[in-house]
């Protein structure tokens, strides 16, 4: 079943439990791609020094100030794509990043392997798009860390434990 768009204008912690709780879909062709998420990042609020929206709405982060329930893609280091949904309300910066997903550990290399490219960004997430998530009925258990890749973020941003891993 897919994820219904009331899910998505939640807070981005359960938002991201929920895409803990569900596979990615991806459409590609004739083909559809189904991979079970198992990490995600949380970036919420205009206080979070890891957050791209921590010095305010800008051109490359004005998706997520968007009501939750679509993708925000950017660029990074002229390498990788990054997929992340909005979640919440407008005018609330709050985004969950895909880190992982099936066997897939990274999330360039996720974004590579469900051929995503910025044509993604403020694409409502739903199957008509052809990206979506479905739930799953199994129950998982989360193990919570500190975010990859945030040298830049104050030490308690860094410290702080906004990376979900669902552990088997």
């Amino acid at each position: 079943m897919e994820l219904e768009k009331s899910i998505f204008e939640k807070s981005a912690e359960e938002v991201a439990l929920s895409l803990l709780q569900s596979n990615i879909k991806r459409k590609v062709g004739d083909e559809i791609i189904s991979l079970e998420v198992n990490e995600v990042e949380i970036y919420e609020g205009f206080e979070d020094e890891a957050s791209h929206a921590f010095r305010g709405k800008t051109k490359r982060n004005e998706t997520m100030f968007e009501s939750g329930g679509i993708f925000y893609v950017y660029f990074v280091y002229g390498v990788h794509y990054m997929l992340n949904v909005v979640a919440g309300k407008e005018g609330f910066p709050a985004a969950v990043l895909l880190r992982g997903a099936g066997e897939l550990r990274g999330p360039g290399k996720l974004t590579k392997e469900l051929q995503i490219d910025l044509s993604f960004d403020k694409k409502r997430i739903c199957k008509k798009q052809g990206l979506w998530f479905e739930k799953r009925k199994k129950e998982c258990r989360i193990e919570k860390t500190p975010r990859v890749g945030i040298g830049s973020a104050g030490n308690f941003w860094k410290k702080k434990p906004c990376r979900y891993i669902k552990v088997k």
